[in-house]
């Protein structure tokens, strides 16, 4: 195998925006909570002064937020020192911002304080995703090297490709970020290498991934059904009813019994078009 071209770049990796609503579900889904349960146990916390009102659209912290005074007070819980410690060790603390601002509540951030074995299990789970989003927002991004490398094997090429953190930043202190490290050896153009191997695979295209109860959630923001407050409801009442189990969600025949009957007598009923309408209007209504 000839080496053909070597390629390095470095990018950096953007810290997530903070949490609204739907960006909480969809992140607690990944850590096995549901829909239902994430606001209701994101309700506890608020309601015990843990954290923020956890009903909000916003994805920007207000001006009235010292966002410093926060970073202060995690430090003041032991799995947050280190991290409070790196924000507060910076010239000038820039939080990240998403690109919905509204101005009814601020985005999901912790308010106080909390202990591990006070809150539980499932309370700490939440409190502890919420501090740790709200610490990355607040420190600068990553940087990630990528390498490609195109090699030549009896006038055939091969791409090989690989990336690896080379500054950690915000990562350091975000466990849900997901990124496996694929190594690539230095390589130079010209370089013989030696083929150890070769495997031929034989493989068929898959369906789409089913969707999970938070890219659900995340798909009904997107076309307009449902609220913040109610996306969660909708989606239990349908495990409730039968139409629906599991996650990723599965549906039941006779879900799909009536979508199939709806769509020939009432096709609009079942589409998107007619609740996300109705949402519209409903919000004209109360703009007056």
């Amino acid at each position: 195998a000839t080496v053909k071209e070597v390629m390095e770049k470095i990018r950096k990796v953007a810290p997530p925006i903070p949490f609204n609503t739907t960006g909480l579900i969809v992140a607690a889904n990944s850590i096995g909570f549901t829909a239902a349960k994430t606001i209701n146990v994101a309700e506890n916390l608020y309601m015990n002064g843990y954290i923020s009102y956890p009903r909000t659209d916003n994805t920007v912290y207000p001006h009235g937020i010292s966002i410093k005074d926060v970073a202060e007070m995690l430090g003041k819980v032991s799995e947050f020192k280190a991290a409070s410690r790196e924000i507060l060790s910076q010239d000038k603390i820039t939080a990240s911002r998403g690109n919905r601002r509204t101005t009814d509540h601020p985005p999901i951030y912790p308010t106080s304080p909390a202990e591990r074995q006070l809150l539980g299990e499932d309370k700490w789970k939440l409190y502890e995703l919420v501090s740790r989003r709200f610490i990355a927002t607040l420190l600068p991004a990553a940087e990630m090297k990528s390498i490609s490398a195109s090699v030549d094997i009896s006038g055939e090429e091969f791409i090989a490709n690989g990336s690896n953190i080379i500054k950690a930043n915000w990562t350091a202190h975000y466990p849900y970020y997901k990124h496996e490290d694929v190594f690539i050896p230095h390589l130079k153009k010209g370089e013989e290498l030696e083929v150890i191997s070769g495997e031929l695979l034989d493989k068929q295209t898959k369906p789409p991934a089913r969707y999970t109860q938070g890219k659900l959630v995340e798909k009904m923001e997107e076309l307009g059904l449902g609220t913040k407050a109610t996306r969660h409801t909708i989606i239990q009442n349908l495990i409730t009813r039968g139409y629906i189990k599991g996650n990723p969600l599965v549906p039941s025949e006779k879900a799909v019994a009536v979508i199939n009957v709806l769509k020939k007598h009432a096709e609009k009923i079942s589409t998107p078009d007619m609740t996300s309408e109705l949402e519209i209007d409903m919000d004209g209504i109360a703009r007056g």
